[in-house]
């Protein structure tokens, strides 16, 4: 009896190691796609930040170009007041 449910577990094994194989390598797989997700998250996140960074260039220049033209080109962008002179 013991060596017949020996022998039963052996084929069992068996049968299950080549699921048990695909079973690793989907796992392996699983986690270099997490990997490269994680990679391409980080760039997404830059390009964000950089376009942020760039939106507020623009507006801030936008927002050079509108007291200049409001004081009538006499800006001076360090004290952020129109000369009077």
């Amino acid at each position: 009896m013991e060596n017949e449910f020996r022998e039963f577990s052996e084929r069992l094994v068996d049968v299950f190691r080549p699921f048990h194989q695909r079973a690793v390598e989907a796992e392996s797989l699983l986690q270099e796609m997490k990997a490269e997700l994680s990679a391409e998250r980080q760039k997404y996140l830059q390009a964000c930040k950089e376009n942020t960074e760039l939106r507020a260039r623009i507006q801030s220049m936008e927002n050079e170009n509108i007291l200049r033209a409001k004081c009538g080109g006499n800006f001076n962008k360090d004290t952020k007041k129109g000369s009077s002179t």
